[in-house]
């Protein structure tokens, strides 16, 4: 039996990919903290969920974010969760704020679900001396 070979493959069947970040109203960047201790929490944090937040059908994204050290607050927005609405068109908008989902303490991940049952999906933050819940 002769072995079968795969179909070439043209250049006009390439994946290509386009930086889109600057249009979509992403705004977020990852604050950990780092410190001249080294602590171990600077490498594990950058939870995300992506989860449709307000039941449109689209879905949203949350991102968690680190905090000052040694205090382990969040003195900032520059430390906030994040939470980013879908428009539907590409884009999101922050609704960090009136969500309420700034966040508290040095968060490193979430996990989402509709834990009470309500037909609205949950948030469950972890972070440092600081479980959360949304």
């Amino acid at each position: 039996m002769a072995a079968k070979t795969a179909p070439a493959v043209s250049f006009k069947d390439r994946i290509t990919f386009e930086d889109l970040i600057e249009r979509s109203g992403i705004r977020f960047r990852l604050k950990n903290s780092v410190s001249p201790r080294r602590y171990s929490i600077e490498t594990m944090l950058g939870g995300v969920a992506v989860f449709d937040y307000n039941n449109d059908g689209l879905l949203d994204l949350f991102l968690t974010n680190g905090a000052a050290i040694p205090s382990l607050e969040k003195t900032d927005p520059t430390h906030w969760n994040r939470l980013y609405r879908n428009n539907g068109d590409g884009t999101f908008s922050d609704f960090t704020e009136q969500a309420g989902v700034q966040g508290i303490g040095y968060s490193m991940g979430v996990a989402a679900g509709d834990y009470d049952n309500d037909g609205f999906v949950d948030l469950y933050i972890t972070g440092v001396n600081t479980p959360e819940s949304d």
